[in-house]
């Protein structure tokens, strides 16, 4: 074999379980990289040209859609992707679920359109609402298509639409804020991204599984399914009420200034959240594989997965905070040097956040998705209120404080469920003695970003010698012996 067909065999097979963690990460990272980056880059130059009050237009259209649009899921794809990836055998049927995922896709934008009658101002922001209704609900179809090929561990599919939706978007958009510069333009160019992205997938999936998509009506089927996908669905309300209940209520206090600034620092705090999902994707099929075959072989992976998520989440935090106010001036600009605050309260939530997903993923995988869906909506039910005491008083800073604290409430209520319901430990001697290391490694960081800023660093010289001395510490401190995770 030559080494040209080991690399495509190495990045399109899967041999082993390392490899095929290894290769999913790889597609999965290629994705974000191009794709959402790419996407991120278009909202940082929207937030410049548009002004702070039309960028807070902007994404209350985009938080209000994407609060209705998990009706046009309920859980459905995460169901399919374990299902896939537990028995690859066993002949799933894909037609009859895409059908109700087809209706639940249109009820769904159905109910955004009727709701966008509502809000505050609708006749400046009905139009963008209804285009944000159209993406997000085709890419819940898109998501399902993508979550057939995580059972089969194929993640290479989900990039190249992703690439080509997301350079879409980023491309069509800049085009068009060039010509008119309002949130309206850009929730035009998502939608379009969205129709072909989905397109692609969508041919990407006949190749690969065969013309299979077509309509079946099937009760039973979907009776099967509700059953299970229920806990996952309700899980997926709360957990979206809590993570965009604070722009829409910002909004429905016509506080759109605030939202852009909130916004803002959101965006910052979503790409540093981002490599989490990558990771926890990466690792669910295999995670999935051995949770109930091989339960040793499931912690150590647990193992992994937790350490890799905390050596990703501390910097970020110590880092963000630190570097709160470089990093708002150098993106946004001095117009929003308001939204350095609400960054600085966010970061806090990183690792609360990153773990929360892992936690999630390990009940996941033992059917455990029922228990998991309380502690979701303990969130919901504390973020509303939160908000509510919050925000007439501090504004978006209230919002900030909000999200932090739901957070820090859904960590300790699903490590709880993970202690009662599961065989997994979070917290055992493997991970103590990694954290040692990795709360070493960031002091050392942080000594140098501050020094850096005494002496006015540019602030990515900062970031640069911080990571290399944090990455030096770890990799100095790494003892091959001492960490052993076979898997």
């Amino acid at each position: 074999m030559s080494l040209f067909q080991k690399i495509k065999a190495f990045f399109l097979e899967n041999k082993n379980t390392r490899q095929t963690i290894v290769k999913n990460t790889f597609w999965l990272t290629v994705s974000s990289v191009f794709s959402k980056l790419f996407k991120y880059f278009l909202l940082i130059y929207a937030a410049r040209l548009l002004g702070v009050t039309q960028y807070g237009y902007f994404n209350f259209a985009m938080s209000f859609a994407a609060l209705f649009a998990v009706f046009a899921d309920l859980g459905i794809s995460s169901l399919i992707s374990r299902d896939l990836a537990k028995d690859k055998e066993t002949e799933i049927k894909i037609p009859a679920i895409f059908t109700l995922k087809l209706f639940l896709v249109i009820g769904s934008f159905l109910l955004i359109v009727l709701a966008s009658f509502f809000v505050p101002q609708s006749n400046k922001l009905q139009g963008a609402i209804i285009l944000m209704a159209a993406f997000v609900t085709l890419n819940s179809l898109s998501v399902f298509l993508y979550s057939c090929f995580y059972g089969r561990e194929e993640m290479q599919y989900q990039t190249i639409a992703e690439i080509v939706e997301n350079g879409i978007a980023t491309a069509l958009g800049i085009y068009l804020l060039l010509k008119i510069p309002t949130a309206h333009t850009l929730t035009f160019a998502y939608a379009i991204s969205a129709i072909v992205g989905f397109l692609v997938i969508f041919i990407l999936f006949s190749k690969r599984f065969g013309k299979i998509l077509k309509l079946q009506i099937d009760l039973k089927e979907w009776r099967r399914v509700f059953n299970l996908s229920w806990p996952l669905a309700l899980s997926g309300i709360f957990a979206l009420i809590y993570t965009y209940t604070d722009t829409v209520m910002l909004g429905f206090w016509k506080l759109f200034e605030q939202i852009g600034y909130y916004n803002a620092s959101q965006k910052i705090i979503a790409l540093a959240i981002f490599p989490a999902s990558l990771i926890i994707t990466a690792f669910l099929p295999t995670f999935s594989r051995y949770s109930e075959s091989d339960k040793q072989k499931a912690q150590n992976i647990f193992n992994y997965q937790n350490i890799i998520l905390l050596a990703i989440a501390t910097p970020m935090m110590c880092g963000g905070y630190i570097l709160a106010n470089g990093l708002i001036t150098h993106i946004y600009g001095i117009n929003y040097l308001s939204a350095i605050l609400s960054l600085r309260i966010l970061v806090i939530m990183l690792v609360f956040n990153y773990l929360n997903g892992s936690l999630g993923s390990a009940l996941f995988v033992l059917n455990n998705q029922k228990s998991a869906f309380f502690s979701y909506l303990s969130g919901a039910l504390i973020n509303i209120p939160l908000n509510a005491i919050l925000i007439p008083r501090y504004g978006f800073y209230g919002a900030a404080f909000a999200t932090v604290i739901t957070s820090a409430i859904v960590f300790l209520s699903l490590l709880v469920l993970l202690k009662n319901k599961t065989y997994f430990k979070l917290f055992n001697w493997f991970l103590i003695q990694n954290i040692v290391i990795i709360i070493f490694a960031n002091l050392l960081m942080s000594i140098i970003l501050i020094l850096g800023a005494r002496y006015n660093m540019n602030i990515f010289l900062k970031i640069f010698s911080g990571g290399i001395i944090y990455l030096t510490i770890i990799l100095i401190t790494y003892k091959k012996d001492q960490i052993k995770i076979r898997i």
